[in-house]
C-alpha cells in the first residue's frame, strides 16, 4: 500500500521540479528496485552506529511522560524536574534489540547493494563522529553529487551550483568543523585533560575571534574608519579605481571610499557603484544583492551608528568589514539553588546552525530599528513573551567578536538583556524558528557547554559566559577569568580599543 502512494506523490510537478528527501525509505531491496524503475534516485545516505552504541543508547533511553522528550543517562541526561516523570519502553530489552539489529542487516544490506548496482551514489558516514561532523560529511557528499549531476545535465540547477548557494548553507557548519573549531570526538574528549569551566569558555570565545588583520586593509570614508577589506578585495577595488578614481582610492596601507564626496547621500551612490562593480566581476555573488541597505558609521562603535557616513547593500557589507549587531535575551527563573535558564533549540529548518542550542530569544537588529525594539519584537515572535513581560528585560551589557571568513572580516556586536520570569512561566515558539524550550539550572547549562560545545550556536556561548560572570558562577581566581572578560569584547579589541 505504501509504495504505490509514494510513487504517485513523487510524480507530482513539485516533486519533479524541486526534488525530495525520503527519510527511512526504501527499507528493503524490493522497494529500492521499485524506486529505481519508476522515479530514479540521485543519492542515498545511511546513518549507522555500531551495535555497541545502539545497545548503549536503546537500553538506556527514557521518555518524559509529560513532554514526550527522550533522555539518556549518558548521552542526554534529564533535568532534575523531569526525573520523576521518566518511563522506560517495555520492549527495550536485549532480546528484542538483537532481533531488530538482525532484521535491519537482512533488509538494509541487499537494499544498499541494489541501489549501488543501479548507479546511485552512496554514503555511509563514520558512526563515531559528532552530529556536526556527520552533517558536514553528508553535506559535502551531497554537494559533490549535485555538482556532478549539474555537469552531466546542464539544465539541473546549474545556476544554483555555480553561484555557490549550497556553499553558503555550508559556511557556518564548515566554520565549526574546521580543524581549529571542530568539536572533539568522544575518544578525544576522554583522552583530553579536564580543563576548568572558565578555561573552556575562554577557548570557545577565542574560536569566535579568529581575525588576522595582517590580511586586511582598513577602509576609510573621509576621516572615518568604517571597516576592513581583504587584500584580494582591495586588488579588485584597485582595478575599479583605474576606471573611476572618484569612487575609491587604494593605497598600500588603506582604502578610501568616495574620497571626493562630502555628503552621506553622495557616498552612498559611490559605494553603490563599487558594489555593482564587485558583483559584475564576480567578487560579490549576485544572489547576495537583495536591495536592502545598512547604515555605516565608525568601525569601533556598535551599530546602529550615531552618525551615518553612508549606506551599503546589506549583502555586500561583510566584504567591506562593516560591523553588524544583534540582541540576545537570557530568560531565567531566580531559584533558591541558583538561576534556572530557559534554553531554546533552533529549528532543524534554519539555514544556519540547525538544531543547535541558543538563548531563548535572539535576533539581528534591522536597519532603522533600535536594539530594544528588536528585542521586544523577537520576544513575541520566538518565545511568545507578552509585551508587558518583555518590557521588564534589563539591558546588562554587550559582547562582541571579530572573525575572518571567506567573504571578509565579520564583526558582531550583541546587546545582552536579562529577563527574570516567574517559576510558572513557560515560553513557546510562535514563528517556527525554535524546536523546543528547555529549562535547566544555569550550572548544568554551563557544564553542557563544556561537555558538548558542538550542540551550541557559537555566539550564544559568549552570552552564557557573560551571564556566568555577572551571576558569580565562575571562579574569579581561575587564571582564565580575566582573559575571558577581555575576550568577550573581541570586536572592540580588533582596533586596539576596549569597550
Amino acid at each position: 500500500l505504501l509504495l504505490p502512494l509514494l510513487l504517485r506523490r513523487l510524480e507530482q510537478p513539485d516533486c519533479r521540479s524541486r526534488g525530495v528527501i525520503v527519510d527511512g525509505f526504501p527499507r528493503n531491496e524490493e522497494q529500492a528496485k521499485a524506486l529505481l524503475e519508476n522515479v530514479g534516485v540521485d543519492a542515498v545516505v545511511a546513518l549507522e552506529r555500531s551495535d555497541e552504541l545502539i545497545r548503549d543508547f536503546s537500553l538506556g533511553r527514557m521518555q518524559d511522560s509529560a513532554t514526550g522528550l527522550i533522555y539518556h543517562p549518558r548521552f542526554c541526561p534529564p533535568p532534575p524536574e523531569a526525573v520523576p516523570r521518566l518511563v522506560w519502553r517495555t520492549d527495550d530489552t536485549e532480546g528484542v534489540l538483537d532481533k531488530r539489529i538482525e532484521q535491519y542487516e537482512a533488509d538494509v544490506r541487499p537494499m544498499l547493494a541494489a541501489l549501488a548496482e543501479g548507479g546511485v551514489a552512496t554514503k555511509i558516514p563514520a558512526g563515531d563522529r559528532s552530529e556536526l561532523e556527520t552533517f558536514d560529511e553528508v553535506a559535502e557528499f551531497l554537494v559533490s553529487v549535485a555538482r556532478r549531476k549539474a555537469a552531466e545535465q546542464p539544465s539541473f540547477a546549474a545556476e544554483a551550483v555555480d553561484d555557490g548557494v549550497i556553499d553558503e548553507r555550508l559556511e557556518d557548519i564548515s566554520a565549526f568543523t574546521h580543524p581549529l573549531h571542530r568539536p572533539r570526538s568522544r575518544r578525544e574528549a576522554e583522552q583530553a585533560p579536564q580543563q576548568s569551566l572558565t578555561q573552556c569558555l575562554l577557548d570557545l570565545t577565542l574560536k569566535c575571534n579568529t581575525k588576522d588583520l595582517s590580511k586586511y586593509l582598513p577602509v576609510h570614508a573621509g576621516k572615518t574608519h568604517v571597516g576592513y577589506v581583504s587584500l584580494d578585495v582591495a586588488q579588485e577595488l584597485q582595478l575599479l579605481a583605474a576606471h573611476d578614481v572618484t569612487a575609491v582610492e587604494v593605497a598600500n596601507d588603506k582604502v578610501v571610499i568616495a574620497p571626493r564626496q562630502k555628503t552621506s547621500a553622495a557616498r552612498t551612490r559611490a559605494v553603490g557603484e563599487l558594489v555593482q562593480g564587485l558583483v559584475d566581476s564576480g567578487v560579490v555573488p549576485r544572489r547576495k544583492v537583495r536591495g536592502e541597505t545598512v547604515s555605516v558609521g565608525k568601525f569601533d562603535e556598535a551599530p546602529p551608528p550615531k552618525e551615518v557616513v553612508f549606506e551599503v547593500e546589506r549583502g555586500a557589507a561583510i566584504f567591506f568589514g562593516i560591523p553588524s549587531c544583534g540582541v540576545h535575551l537570557n530568560l531565567y527563573v531566580d531559584a533558591p539553588e541558583g538561576p534556572l535558564m530557559w534554553i531554546g533549540r533552533r529549528s532543524v529548518a534554519k539555514p544556519t546552525y540547525p538544531s543547535c542550542l541558543d538563548q531563548a530569544v535572539a535576533g539581528g537588529v534591522t536597519d532603522g530599528e533600535k536594539p530594544r525594539e528588536t528585542l521586544l519584537r523577537e520576544a513575541v515572535e520566538e518565545a511568545s513573551i507578552p509585551p508587558p513581560v518583555a518590557e521588564g528585560a534589563t539591558a546588562v551589557g554587550a559582547v562582541s567578536y571579530c572573525s575572518s571568513t571567506k567573504y571578509g572580516l565579520s564583526s558582531k556586536f550583541l546587546y545582552v538583556y536579562d529577563l527574570k520570569v516567574e517559576e510558572s512561566f513557560t515560553p513557546f515558539n510562535g514563528d517556527g524558528e525554535v524546536e523546543e524550550f528547555v529549562r535547566m539550572p544555569a550550572q548544568e547549562v554551563l557544564e553542557l557547554v563544556r561537555s558538548s560545545p558542538e550542540q551550541w550556536k557559537p555566539n550564544s556561548v559568549l552570552v552564557l559566559a557573560d551571564f556566568a560572570i555577572r551571576h558569580g558562577l565562575l571562579d574569579s581566581d581561575d587564571p582564565a577569568f580575566l582573559p575571558l572578560c577581555h575576550a568577550l569584547k573581541g570586536a572592540f579589541a580588533a582596533t586596539g580599543r576596549s569597550a
